[in-house]
C-alpha cells in the first residue's frame, strides 16, 4: 500500500470531536445539544448486552464502539486483559485494518503501551461491519434538532410580547413606571393620565406562531436519528392510525437490519476473542429495546420469501 493510499484512508476518517463543537452555538443551543446528545448516547450505549469475564468492562466497550466505532482488546504484560481505544496503522489489500495503536484515556507514566499490536495479538471490534460506518453518523441530525428546537423558542418568546413604553419626560418616566407596575400587581382600578396611557403600547413581532408543525419536522429528524440506531421511536398507536401494514413491516424490517448489522460485528469480535484468547462471550440486542432475537426472526423472514 502506497503512502499516498495510506493518507487518503487515514483522511476518511473522522473522530466524534468533529461534530460536537460548539464554537458557533449560543449558551441554550449548547445546552440543548448537549441534551439531545446525551440521550442518543444513553441508547446508542445500551443496546446490546453482553457476557464478558470480569476483566472487560461492556460499558467501557460500548462507550468507546459508539464514540470512535472501534475497541481494540489486549493483554497487557502488568495489567492482563484490557480494552483500550486505538488508531489504526495498516491495512490489507481490501482497506481492512490489520494493525493498531492502542492509546488510552489518561496519561499514566507507569504503563507501557506497545507501539503497535498485530492481528495475532490484539481483537479489535468494530461498530459495525463495515469498518468505515458508525452509529454515531446519526448525529448528523443534531443541528437540525437544536436549530428547530432553537426556532420554538423563539416563537414562544415572541408571544410573550412585552409592552414598550416610549417617554421624553423624566417626570412621565416615573408615572409609566408606576402604571406598569400597577397592571402586573393587578389593580382593580387605575388613574392613569392621558399622555401617560399614550405612552404604553405592545409591541407586536408580527411572527407566525407554527409551533405544531415546528415540532412535527423535529421529531421527525429524532426518529430519523433513532432508527439509524436501530430504535422503533413510534407508538403503537401512531403505528395503526397513520401508517399501513406495508410500511409498519418495512420499517420494522429496516430497523431489524439496523441492529443486527451492529451485532455482526460484535459477533465477529466474539469468536476473534475465542480463538486468541480463548474467552467465550457472547452479546445480543437488549430486549427492551427488542423483546425477540432479530438473528431468528431475520432468518424466518428470508425463508418465508
Amino acid at each position: 500500500m502506497t503512502d499516498l493510499t495510506v493518507v487518503l484512508l487515514l483522511s476518511d476518517e473522522w473522530n466524534l470531536r468533529d461534530i460536537t463543537c460548539f464554537k458557533n452555538f449560543g449558551e441554550s443551543e449548547r445546552k440543548m445539544y448537549r441534551y439531545f446528545y446525551n440521550k442518543l448516547t444513553r441508547v446508542a450505549t445500551n443496546t446490546y448486552e453482553w457476557t464478558l469475564p470480569e476483566e472487560l468492562d461492556s460499558s467501557v466497550i460500548e462507550q468507546y464502539l459508539w464514540e470512535d466505532g472501534k475497541a481494540l482488546i489486549w493483554k497487557h504484560e502488568a495489567l492482563g486483559l484490557v480494552v483500550t481505544r486505538c488508531n489504526e496503522s495498516s491495512w490489507d489489500i481490501n482497506g481492512r485494518a490489520n494493525r493498531w495503536v492502542p492509546h488510552l484515556d489518561v496519561n499514566s507514566d507507569w504503563v507501557q503501551l506497545p507501539s503497535e499490536l498485530k492481528k495475532d495479538e490484539c481483537v479489535c471490534i468494530y461498530d459495525l461491519t463495515n469498518h468505515r460506518i458508525c452509529r454515531h453518523d446519526c448525529l448528523a441530525h443534531l443541528s437540525d434538532i437544536v436549530d428547530i428546537n432553537e426556532t420554538i423558542r423563539q416563537q414562544v418568546w415572541n408571544q410573550k410580547t412585552p409592552m414598550l413604553a416610549v417617554v421624553t419626560d423624566p417626570q412621565n418616566k416615573r408615572k409609566v413606571k408606576t402604571a406598569v407596575d400597577n397592571m402586573a400587581h393587578n389593580m382593580k382600578l387605575l388613574f392613569i393620565e392621558k399622555e401617560t396611557l399614550e405612552a404604553i403600547e405592545t409591541l407586536n413581532f408580527d411572527a407566525p406562531f407554527n409551533v405544531e408543525a415546528l415540532n412535527s419536522a423535529k421529531n421527525v429528524n429524532i426518529n430519523e436519528a433513532l432508527e439509524y440506531l436501530g430504535v422503533d421511536s413510534e407508538s403503537a398507536f401512531d403505528k395503526k392510525e397513520r401508517k399501513i401494514v406495508d410500511e409498519q413491516e418495512s420499517n420494522d424490517e429496516i430497523i431489524n437490519y439496523m441492529l443486527l448489522d451492529g451485532q455482526r460485528a460484535r459477533n465477529k469480535g466474539n469468536k476473534d476473542m475465542k480463538k486468541l484468547f480463548g474467552i467465550e462471550a457472547t452479546v445480543k440486542v437488549s430486549e427492551t429495546i427488542r423483546p425477540h432475537d432479530i438473528t431468528e426472526s431475520m432468518t424466518n423472514d428470508n425463508n418465508a420469501a
